[in-house]
């Protein structure tokens, strides 16, 4: 969870199943430091009211991102100016992109989903 945690930024709107239930949730602290003794980081989410959760539960969750991402290698993206480009195949050769970065890993960056890209298959 901690290598995946860390591609989550704070406020971020998230989907969370957890305990047989599906709720909407925003994240409200990521914490920085990774626990060494056994690589868990420190994640916490709103619930919604009316929810009964006990203090200290713990289970698995998946939490699925709400905003269309793609996952790219850090290499394919190039930062200039400021902004990160990320070079699209066209018929006609490549074409600069920026896009705005939702988090990243040691190999790749999560991007967020160019709008021109969403009827491309």
């Amino acid at each position: 969870m901690a290598k995946k945690a860390s591609t989550l930024r704070d406020g971020e709107r998230v989907k969370i199943e957890f305990n047989s239930k599906n709720f909407l949730s925003k994240l409200l602290l990521h914490a920085p430091v990774i626990d060494s003794k056994n690589q868990t980081q420190k994640v916490r989410f709103s619930l919604p009211k009316g929810e009964k959760f006990i203090t200290g539960m713990r289970d698995i969750a998946k939490i699925s991102t709400l905003e269309k991402s793609l996952k790219v290698p850090k290499r394919a993206v190039v930062s200039y100016d400021g902004e990160s480009i990320l070079f699209i195949k066209t018929d006609g050769g490549y074409s600069p992109t920026v896009v705005e970065i939702l988090g990243e890993d040691r190999d790749s960056s999560i991007k967020k989903y160019p709008n021109f890209l969403r009827d491309r298959p």
